[in-house]
Parts: C-alpha cells; sequence; structure tokens
C-alpha cells in the first residue's frame, strides 16, 4: 500500500481567504481510474492535507476539484515524500520520518524496527501533516 495526499495552500499569504473555503467534491484519479473522493470539504486553515492509503502503483496522481474555490488557492496531490510528518498515535501526536525511496518509517528509537506503511496502518496510526518547514526565499513561504 501506498500513501498519497491532496493540498490545499495559499499562493500569497496576504490573501488569505477570510471565510472558510467549502469544495463540493474532490477527486483523486490514477491512470484515469477513481482512487478516492472526498466531498463537501470545509477548510478553515491552510496549508490544508487530506491523506488516503491506495494499492502500490507508479502513474501520476491526478486531482479534479468542484467547488468555491478562491482564485489564490494552489491545489496539488501526488505519492506522499520523504520527510517528517506529525502522526497521531494512540499515545498522542509524535514526528517521524518517512522515506518514499524504501516506503518505510524511520523509527522513534534505535532499537525499533522500522514501519512498512502496513503496520502504520496497523497500529492505527494517521498522518496529521508534514512538519512546517521554513524557507528563505518569499516565493517559497507556504501559508
Amino acid at each position: 500500500m501506498q500513501l498519497i495526499y491532496f493540498k490545499v495552500e495559499c499562493v500569497f499569504p496576504e490573501l488569505l481567504p477570510s471565510s472558510p473555503v467549502a469544495l463540493k467534491e474532490v477527486t483523486l484519479t490514477r491512470d484515469g481510474e477513481i482512487i478516492s473522493t472526498f466531498s463537501d470539504l470545509k477548510i478553515k486553515k491552510l496549508p490544508f492535507y487530506i491523506f488516503h492509503l491506495v494499492p502500490i502503483g507508479f502513474r501520476k496522481i491526478e486531482h479534479q476539484v468542484r467547488g468555491d474555490m478562491g482564485k489564490h488557492l494552489r491545489f496539488s496531490s501526488g505519492y506522499l515524500q520523504s520527510g517528517e510528518y506529525i502522526v497521531e498515535t494512540p499515545d498522542g501526536e509524535k514526528t517521524l520520518r518517512y522515506d518514499a525511496l524504501t516506503a518505510l518509517w524511520q523509527p522513534e528509537t534505535e532499537g525499533d524496527a522500522y514501519l512498512t506503511t502496513n503496520d502504520f496502518v496497523t497500529k492505527d496510526y494517521s498522518l496529521v501533516k508534514p512538519v512546517k518547514l521554513i524557507y528563505r526565499n518569499r516565493r517559497d513561504i507556504i501559508c
């Protein structure tokens, strides 16, 4: 299994919408086949993420969005990238590192085993969001 994401972000932070954004439907596809659908999303805070578990595949993830989209919003989708993520666990939120090349989650302590995506799901872990990065270049600011 693989993790995919759908992300909504603001192109210019100074133009953040003052009211929640309502998306009627978001459809994620791979090779024209629908692999995930979300409906009636109310987005109050940006960036906004949705993560979903799908069977292994290597084709591009595409998205179609219907709803009241702001002019300054950018939508993206794809496979989970390497990096640190905030993860909700039965013991509370933790930060875990994901390696996209091996599709493994690094253990919290040195002696633990790496987690596969199936182990991740079995342990009732769920992704919350990536750990925020601080950028130097204004055009790369995440709102």
